[in-house]
């Protein structure tokens, strides 16, 4: 519209002109310039970046703004159970013990949460190859969570350094792995979104006779493991 009104040339001839300059998909990479002499080329910048695009945004999520990611998902989690009113340890709780950290913990009853976030979205890799990776984020949580069951007082003197003060009478610990992939199908996996965290916080009651049956909107029910602070036993929670 401007070059139509600083100009006499009509709209079809100003498109004719303009068609020069512009890389349309399926166009050659280097098709496209403004003297036809070859003396003078001029790009734009997104086509000359654009066989180098897909490389860089992989190496920038994976190595510069992959924790970034991870913190925020971290702090989505947090605000989910802070609004159903779980008490909630501000940062990740690094655990020397084990040589690792816990992404978020919180409370709520009689119950303790340990949660693994992770922030990852389906890309290029393989679904056999993704289930696998969280195949072994998911068993690393259970360890951690077996762990905590068993040196729960060393565990809390943790806590309490980190200022976070749950219910005193924590009676079962619960593991979630939370993230943004879904229908990861495998039998030995459990991932959940951050939707149906909420609805698993908002849901559960206190268990009974080692049980505990929560019921989702989308009508799964869903079958979480639980760790027993007293006996040290493995409790399910259907």
């Amino acid at each position: 519209s401007k070059l139509k009104k600083l100009s006499n040339c009509s709209k079809t001839e100003i498109e004719k002109v303009l068609d020069i300059f512009i890389l349309k998909r399926g166009d050659p990479i280097f098709g496209k310039y403004i003297f036809y002499n070859g003396f003078e080329c001029i790009y734009s910048w997104n086509m000359i970046t654009s066989p180098l695009d897909n490389i860089m945004s992989d190496l920038y999520d994976r190595w510069v703004d992959g924790n970034k990611k991870g913190i925020e998902f971290e702090e989505d989690c947090r605000k989910i159970l802070v609004s159903q009113s779980c008490s909630v340890l501000n940062e990740r709780l690094l655990v020397p013990a084990l040589n690792t950290d816990i992404d978020v913990i919180c409370s709520k009853e009689n119950i303790l949460f340990i949660i693994e976030c992770k922030s990852e979205t389906r890309k290029h890799t393989r679904v056999d190859s993704q289930i696998h990776q969280f195949q072994n984020y998911y068993e690393k949580l259970l360890f951690k969570t077996q762990w905590i069951s068993k040196n729960f007082k060393q565990f809390s003197e943790l806590l309490n350094k980190a200022n976070f003060h749950p219910n005193k009478n924590i009676e079962f610990i619960i593991p979630l792995l939370v993230t943004r992939i879904q229908q990861l199908d495998s039998p030995d996996l459990l991932t959940i979104s951050t939707k149906e965290l909420k609805e698993i916080i908002s849901k559960f009651d206190i268990p009974k006779d080692n049980s505990l049956q929560i019921l989702l909107d989308s009508t799964v029910t869903l079958q979480i493991p639980s760790f027993s602070v007293s006996s040290n036993n493995i409790v399910d929670i259907i």
